[in-house]
């Protein structure tokens, strides 16, 4: 590949490239038809020779253009390539960017609810055993059965680890 490069750096002309081969390449063309233009006929072999090497020029300056030019698309196409990937990695850093705004929002409402509802949950599912054992010596196919406290999640339960309030202390309860 490093081969290549420097090859195709050999190959590699300067902003009046195009100019210069294009100038070379009219040149040639010009030469050609004057020669042709005094077709001689003493000069017959002459021209002929002169005709092949005008050819053969013009043939050299045509390859030089062309290899200038795809030495030109070759790294605007490296251009394009790179300028692609980066914005495909900018794109891809915004929505890491967004999805990790997003975990942090959440956690935060996780904890919120978590606090708010935990403690109505534990109070009515209190009030539903109580009464469960007040009515345990009555036959009442409708009496309310302890349900315990469902889980949640790990990964909820990791967000939103109870932290002490200085106002109602550790473990506290809103009753």
């Amino acid at each position: 590949n490093n081969n290549s490069d420097s090859n195709a750096n050999n190959n590699i002309i300067d902003i009046n490239g195009p100019t210069i081969l294009f100038k070379n390449l009219n040149e040639s063309l010009e030469k050609l038809i004057e020669s042709l233009i005094k077709n001689d006929r003493e000069n017959q072999i002459f021209i002929e020779d002169t005709l092949d090497r005008k050819i053969d020029t013009l043939l050299n300056n045509s390859k030089k253009l062309e290899s200038y030019f795809v030495s030109l698309q070759n790294k605007y196409s490296e251009e394009k390539n790179k300028i692609q990937l980066k914005q495909e990695l900018i794109k891809v850093k915004r929505e890491i960017e967004n999805k990790d705004r997003l975990i942090e929002k959440y956690k935060y409402k996780v904890k919120e609810w978590k606090s708010h509802f935990e403690p109505l949950y534990q109070s009515q599912n209190h009030i539903l055993h109580s009464s469960a054992q007040g009515l345990s010596g009555v036959e009442n196919q409708f009496s309310p059965v302890f349900t315990p406290m469902p889980s949640t999640p790990s990964i909820l339960s990791n967000l939103s680890q109870p932290k002490p309030s200085p106002s109602l202390g550790f473990g506290s309860t809103i009753l």
